[in-house]
């Protein structure tokens, strides 16, 4: 029996994690990346995380096209990862922009984060 497109990427992505968490990161990213070519948007946004916050240099732009790969996928904790990208940056607009889609996606944290900002303010931020 053929495995699907989707039982290869988990197995890809599951051994991409065992080997980052036995620190051989190398091997992990060519995991992931196999993984994401498949289309597994965790992958998407685990690769997206390692460029925007540990590569050396970082590199934000591949970063934010895994990440945007991955909400065209419909996955709302890639939108989150863009807020939490733009905040960084103290991009206010785009943290906003993507912490509202996020939200409107479903994505509980994002949620929790836009009603404690409108509470601050006392404004309703979605609805």
């Amino acid at each position: 029996m053929t495995e699907s497109i989707y039982d290869q990427a988990l197995k890809l992505f599951t051994a991409a994690s065992d080997a980052e968490d036995a620190g051989d990161v190398g091997s992990a990213i060519k995991l992931y990346k196999l993984s994401a070519k498949l289309g597994f948007s965790p992958a998407l946004i685990n690769l997206g995380n390692w460029y925007d916050d540990h590569s050396n240099p970082r590199e934000p732009r591949k970063a934010i096209a895994l990440y945007k790969r991955a909400v065209a996928l419909g996955d709302e904790a890639a939108a989150y990862c863009l807020a939490i990208h733009y905040r960084n940056l103290g991009q206010k607009r785009w943290y906003m922009y993507w912490l509202k889609r996020s939200a409107k996606m479903g994505y509980e944290d994002a949620i929790v984060k836009i009603q404690q900002l409108g509470e601050a303010r006392g404004e309703r931020l979605v609805e």
